[in-house]
C-alpha cells in the first residue's frame, strides 16, 4: 500500500503547489465495506482518469427542473 499512498501523496502535493489546489474534501460512509487500502487505490484510479481527461463536465444534472425558492412548501 505505500506505493499507492506515495503515488497519491505526490499527485496531490503537485496539485496544491503547482496547480492552485487550496482544500479537497472527501465523503466515506461509514462502515467496514472499505479499507483505507481500497481508499487510497480509488482515489488513484479516479485521478487517473482525471489525469487522461477521460470525463465530462456537467453543468447541471437539474436543467430541467422547475425553480422555486428555497423555502417553498412541497
Amino acid at each position: 500500500m505505500s506505493a499507492e499512498v506515495e503515488r497519491l501523496r505526490n499527485r496531490f502535493d503537485g496539485l496544491f503547489a503547482e496547480e492552485g489546489l487550496t482544500n479537497i474534501k472527501f465523503f466515506v460512509r461509514k462502515g467496514d465495506s472499505m479499507t483505507a487500502k481500497d481508499f487510497v487505490r480509488e482515489l488513484n484510479a479516479i485521478q487517473d482518469v482525471i489525469s487522461e481527461g477521460d470525463f465530462e463536465i456537467v453543468d447541471s444534472i437539474d436543467s430541467a427542473a422547475k425553480v422555486r425558492r428555497f423555502d417553498d412548501p412541497y
